[in-house]
């Protein structure tokens, strides 16, 4: 039995290369606020992580809607890497950011820095006929989907709740 519950969403957080590349393509290209940039602290971030030696900067971003994600450079340890994850892998991730022309984002995408993974697809299930939907992979690998909704809306806000 839970004991607790969970009331909100506080942000969403994605391990960079290079910060600033990244809050500007946030800032830019993607309409987002940038809220914090700055240093964390090593013994926090040792004592959350577990990981010695790993300073660090972050930034976070407000999405339009409101949703905030945090960005984080590590600059150490020294044997940390780069993961080259597929959609598919376990543990990899992605942001899905809702636009209103996709056809406009695909004309910038390229000069911002992201890469197509493939095709755009248009989905035509039920309640979703219309939806478009495209992945980009972002310079140091953060994968982003951009959805235009159909002239219905998002519908996943139309959906009953679950008991």
């Amino acid at each position: 039995m839970m004991e607790f519950r969970v009331v909100d969403t506080v942000h969403s957080a994605f391990t960079v290369a290079d910060l600033n590349k990244t809050l500007v393509l946030f800032r830019d290209f993607l309409g987002c606020e940038v809220l914090v940039q700055d240093h964390g602290a090593p013994e926090i971030v040792e004592t959350l992580t577990g990981i010695k030696g790993a300073p660090c900067k972050l930034g976070f971003v407000r999405i339009p809607g409101g949703h905030m994600i945090e960005f984080i450079e590590y600059d150490g340890p020294n044997d940390r890497r780069d993961l080259k994850a597929r959609p598919c892998d376990t543990g990899a991730a992605h942001i899905a950011l809702a636009v209103d022309n996709l056809d406009r984002a695909l004309a910038g995408a390229k000069t911002a820095g992201l890469e197509l993974y493939n095709k755009v697809v248009t989905i035509d299930d039920k309640g979703m006929k219309g939806v478009r939907s495209a992945y980009f992979r972002a310079a140091d690998g953060l994968t982003i989907e951009l959805i235009q909704w159909n002239s219905a809306g998002d519908p996943f806000k139309r959906m009953p709740k679950q008991s």
